[in-house]
């Protein structure tokens, strides 16, 4: 019985044995592995869809803009073209180039009597004060004014200054009194107005070196009818 006994009882501890064994081995075999984490989440990726659908709605919409600008506009019957300078239309023929489009000039006017000198007379004297703050603004109104007279109206023009300076030597000394009905002088003044008026024979532009351009425009339009 003894003997009997002790093979029962070795039976039951290698029974034991083999079934912790299987059990350790079902564990083994039934390990969930761990699921990798996505380098970006849904979240993340919708964020950066719609942040790259804003900025391309963006730029459409300056693209868009952008055009715009660049797109003929009209001013009566005169069609304006962009350029690299600003604005152009054809007058008969011969291509008139300026830095500002007529409506946005609506503001200055040019009186009648002004008018009437600059179209009765085909020879000028344009004149202005070298010694003038921001000359080169007023030297370049000068040079615009004299070549588009001459270009678009068959206008001559000579330079001249109201003072002497030592860098415009070469130029005759000329203001209002030199002018005459067959000579009319164009007097470029620097002024915190904007002004155009007539006085005898001479044609006085006052402005800042800021409108210097956009006055010289003004009287282009009205010597070519564009504007009034």
């Amino acid at each position: 019985m003894l003997y009997i006994t002790t093979n029962i009882y070795e039976m039951v501890i290698i029974g034991n044995k083999m079934s912790k064994i299987r059990k350790h081995r079902v564990k083994k075999g039934f390990v969930k592995k761990e699921k990798k984490k996505p380098l970006i989440s849904k979240q993340m990726l919708w964020t950066f869809i719609i942040s790259g659908l804003m900025i391309a709605s963006g730029f459409g919409i300056m693209f868009s803009s952008f055009n715009s600008g660049n797109e003929p506009t009209e001013y009566g019957d005169y069609r304006f073209v962009r350029t690299q300078t600003g604005w152009a239309t054809d007058i008969e023929g011969t291509k008139a180039e300026f830095t500002y489009l007529p409506a946005e000039l609506e503001g200055l006017n040019i009186s009648g009597d002004v008018k009437n000198k600059l179209d009765e007379s085909m020879v000028f004297i344009i004149t202005f004060d070298p010694n003038t703050k921001n000359v080169e603004n007023f030297e370049l109104m000068r040079f615009e004014l004299a070549r588009s007279m001459s270009m678009n109206l068959n206008k001559q023009t000579m330079p001249g200054v109201s003072v002497a300076h030592e860098s415009y030597t070469h130029q005759p000394l000329i203001d209002c009194l030199n002018a005459t009905a067959r000579m009319p002088v164009i007097s470029i003044k620097e002024t915190n107005t904007t002004d155009v008026y007539l006085d005898g024979d001479c044609i006085v532009l006052e402005t800042n070196s800021y409108n210097a351009i956009a006055l010289k425009d003004r009287i282009m339009y009205s010597l070519l009818g564009i504007m009034s």
